[in-house]
């Protein structure tokens, strides 16, 4: 009996995939973050988006009357090995968590705690499909 050694073309295949499956996690994460943000003008709303890869995507998810530039969203990320969810919008921080004359309006924590196990499940399941390819 011979066995035959996989390993590397496993860890090739997880290296590939990584990506894709780390944007199916973000892609639940950002939704429901975005369905959390208070709305007054729009542009917070419209500015939250992902990052990995060199690319950002998300912007401008709701159709609010204010549109988001790329410059309003979350930095540019070169990585493949992780992904940054945010909003480069300056008063962000505010309405998250509140001044000494406003409430805070926590969204982006509110978001990310109802979405994280769904997003963990979506990612398992990505992860396990894409590795049967």
């Amino acid at each position: 009996m011979t066995l035959k050694w996989n390993g590397d073309e496993v860890k090739r295949k997880i290296r590939e995939i990584t990506p894709k499956v780390l944007e199916v996690g973000a892609i639940v994460i950002h939704g429901q973050v975005v369905m959390d943000t208070p709305v007054d003008t729009g542009l917070l709303k419209n500015s939250l988006s992902y990052s990995i890869e060199s690319r950002q995507e998300g912007l401008n998810s709701d159709p609010g009357d204010v549109k988001a530039d790329p410059s309003d969203g979350v930095p540019i990320n070169a990585s493949s090995d992780e992904i940054w969810i945010g909003t480069n919008v300056d008063y962000a921080g505010y309405i998250e968590m509140g001044t000494s004359r406003m409430e805070a309006q926590p969204f982006f924590s509110t978001g990310f705690a109802h979405s994280k196990n769904k997003a963990k499940k979506a990612m398992q399941e990505s992860f396990k499909n894409l590795m049967k390819e």
